[in-house]
């Protein structure tokens, strides 16, 4: 296990929802150029997510979610201290 992940989520069945997956498929063609990162596909199964981050030092998680904005914005979203 590296100290280090990369998560997609979604369901590529769903297209707004499969953006995670879709772009997590896009960095694993370049995986070996990050060979201390594991890129991993979750589909849509959230509670799986804690097992895949437990014990890493840093994760990325990639997804969609209605944030009440225009199609195309990203945003960070940190744990609260």
């Amino acid at each position: 296990m590296k100290n280090i992940v990369v998560v997609g989520i979604g369901n590529i069945l769903k297209t707004d929802e499969g953006i995670g997956v879709r772009i997590l498929r896009e960095l694993c063609k370049c995986d070996d150029e990050f060979p201390s990162i594991d890129f991993v596909d979750l589909g849509s199964g959230g509670m799986g997510l804690l097992h895949v981050i437990a014990h890493r030092k840093k994760a990325v998680i990639i997804d969609c979610a209605f944030m009440e904005s225009l199609p195309g914005p990203w945003a960070a979203l940190r744990p609260s201290r």
